[in-house]
């Protein structure tokens, strides 16, 4: 739960503030790129939830167990996919 919150975090700090910033100057470098990189440790993160189920899997837990962090880790990266920039303005 506490990766969700982190990336709920990153979201807002990051990407939404860059993106509110992209309208209205989408050529300022800076600020794509820290729209780039929250959308990185976005996925970044999501993808550590899936891979300490996998971690789990190799410890011996059974794929009940960690089915939620494969899912949630799965939902998180199709949630919160990248957009274009230029579809803002």
């Amino acid at each position: 739960m506490t990766l969700v919150g982190v990336i709920l975090l990153v979201r807002r700090t990051l990407i939404l503030q860059s993106e509110a910033t992209l309208r209205t100057g989408a050529t300022d470098v800076g600020t794509l790129n820290r729209w780039r990189s929250g959308y990185i440790v976005t996925y970044a993160l999501s993808e550590s939830l899936a891979l300490f189920g996998l971690i789990l899997r190799f410890m011996g837990f059974n794929l009940v167990q960690v089915a939620p962090f494969y899912l949630a880790g799965f939902i998180l990266m199709l949630f919160f996919g990248p957009r274009q920039p230029s579809e803002l303005s």
